[in-house]
This record gives structure tokens, C-alpha cells and sequence, in this order.
């Protein structure tokens, strides 16, 4: 299967960057809920506080349908 996107620039400049950096934004997603849950296993902060903050990451992904299961 083939898939081609074409944008009409620069109208469409904001949505063609975001399609461009979307490997870049799932790494960094990752990153970040790699480092929350390292926080929540091993942090010296305190745990409620990074459970609050990893729970509302997993509902904003959830709320866009972001699958993750990768992360």
C-alpha cells in the first residue's frame, strides 16, 4: 500500500511540519513516559504527585487516540 500526502505551502506549512516531525514527537512521548515512570519507581519526590502526572499523560494520549501501548 502506497500513501501520499500532499500539502498546499505555505497554507498548509503548520500541518506538514507536524507530519515531518512526527517521529521526532513519538520519541519524545516516549522519552517522557520513560522518565515519569523511572521517576514513580525510583524518584525521591513524592509518589502521588507522579502517579497524578503519569495518569493525566496516559488520558491526554487516550483523549487523542494515541496508541500506547508502544510507550
Amino acid at each position: 500500500m502506497n500513501v501520499t500526502l500532499r500539502f498546499n505551502l505555505p497554507e498548509d506549512q503548520d500541518e506538514y511540519e507536524n507530519c515531518i516531525n512526527a517521529g521526532r514527537l513519538a520519541a519524545a512521548v516516549a522519552d517522557f513516559a520513560d522518565y515519569l515512570r523511572r521517576e514513580w519507581k525510583y524518584g525521591e519526590r513524592e509518589l502521588y504527585d507522579i502517579e497524578e502526572i503519569r495518569d493525566k499523560f496516559y488520558e491526554c494520549m487516550r483523549d487523542r487516540s494515541v496508541n500506547t501501548d508502544v510507550l
